[in-house]
């Protein structure tokens, strides 16, 4: 029995039980040449398809070594990054502090702010506020959101300012004081026309899919944050603009720097806690203060020939809570960043979160001033924080309503989807 390989070679096989030798069924061994040919052809094909060979272990060793050095040296990155982002943090809060000094205690002491208001300083001042409007252009512009319309409104405002001669204009010697409708209008038309803009431009992102629909929610609240800035830097006096200035920088480095690697998993309610406290930080950095005799009542009329008292109120209203409003939307954003997948309850637990903050200050408040109502400086001390605590209040209920009425819309329109 047997089978033919080639026409001229036959192999027999041997039937079951017959006894089989190496000359009845013959091997060909292979020469120690053919052996060296077969490993060199084995490793080339390892090398060409990418497979690991025992030659090119040397190398890998050297490839991983590599890779650790670069790993090390993005961690050292990473840290010094976050430590200069902690010094610039504890330089803008204590600038903030010392810019406009409140309260009796601090009455007696010179403010950052005083000597630029002084008239004998007005370049100084004029210098101060095109150096802010450069870092707040700057600091949008690292979030992506330096809009041209940006960099016109603010161009306006300093030009509204140099108007009404607060500070000075560059190629001109000396103008004469005019009240700057025209340049104050502008600039509120550019701020209508921004928020007109960056709602156009999402929803038509969102309805052609070009964006996640998380993207489109941040582009929103940024575009809203980017208007509140032009708004601001409008309302506020000239010697503020370095805080409108310091406040976006703080924003910007607390909400992408530090609080990313420190509170990273912490529940929602902190992290809402944490921008209300910044936010009063920012009323009382802006010179606010317990005292009625401290709100600025000039930025009412801004933009007024007359007496309108819906405007001037209105007007006065946000340039009085102008930061603590800054804040609330960057908290808006950071929560639409990070917890979007569990929107809702997010929402729900800031919400909770703002109520009580207002409620337990507000309850202590009402007894003690109950209890020293006979007291001498009950006119002077007492009802004058109250007036705030009770104003504070409606700045807070019409903030909960805004976020309820933001996650309204939001289900409105489908851009929520969760887990």
């Amino acid at each position: 029995m047997g089978f033919t390989l080639e026409k001229s070679k036959t192999i027999d096989v041997p039937s079951p039980g017959e006894h089989t030798t190496e000359k009845d069924f013959p091997v060909n061994r292979p020469s120690p040449q053919s052996v060296m040919q077969i490993r060199e052809t084995t490793h080339r094909s390892f090398k060409r398809d990418g497979n690991i060979s025992v030659p090119e272990k040397a190398s890998d060793k050297t490839h991983s070594g590599r890779y650790m050095d670069e790993e090390c040296k993005q961690k050292k990155y990473g840290h010094t990054r976050l430590l200069i982002w902690v010094v610039a943090m504890a330089i803008c809060g204590r600038l903030l502090r010392a810019w406009n000094q409140t309260g009796i205690k601090w009455a007696d002491r010179p403010d950052v702010g005083d000597w630029f208001v002084s008239p004998e300083n007005k370049v100084h001042l004029s210098i101060l506020v095109i150096v802010s409007y450069v870092i707040i252009c700057a600091v949008r512009h690292c979030r992506h959101q330096c809009h041209p319309l940006l960099v016109l409104a603010l161009t306006g405002v300093y030009y509204y300012r140099a108007t009404t001669a607060v500070i000075s204009l560059p190629w001109t010697t000396s103008t004469e004081p005019d009240k700057g409708l025209y340049q104050a209008w502008l600039v509120y038309v550019t701020i209508g026309l921004h928020i007109v803009t960056t709602l156009f431009t999402q929803l038509k992102e969102l309805r052609n899919g070009g964006k996640e629909r998380r993207q489109v929610i941040v582009d929103l609240l940024e575009g809203f944050y980017t208007s509140f800035i032009m708004l601001a830097a409008l309302l506020l006096r000239p010697h503020n603009a370095a805080v409108l200035a310091l406040l976006v920088v703080q924003e910007h480095g607390m909400t992408t720097a530090i609080w990313p690697r420190f509170f990273t998993g912490s529940p929602a309610w902190l992290i809402g806690l944490l921008h209300t406290w910044f936010g009063l930080a920012a009323f009382y950095a802006q010179g606010n203060s317990n005292n009625a005799a401290t709100v600025d009542i000039s930025a009412g009329y801004v933009g007024l020939d007359s007496h309108i008292p819906v405007l001037v109120g209105l007007l006065t209203f946000m340039s009085t809570y102008i930061g603590l409003t800054l804040w609330m939307i960057s908290l808006l954003i950071y929560i639409t960043k990070t917890f979007y997948h569990r929107y809702s309850k997010a929402v729900e637990e800031v919400i909770y979160t703002l109520v009580l903050f207002r409620a337990l200050p507000l309850a202590v408040y009402t007894v003690v001033v109950s209890l020293q109502r006979y007291h001498l400086f009950v006119w002077s001390v007492f009802s004058p924080k109250l007036m705030y605590e009770g104003v504070l209040t409606v700045v807070f209920s019409f903030i909960v309503f805004s976020f309820t009425a933001h996650f309204y819309i939001l289900q409105k329109l489908n851009l929520i989807k969760e887990e």
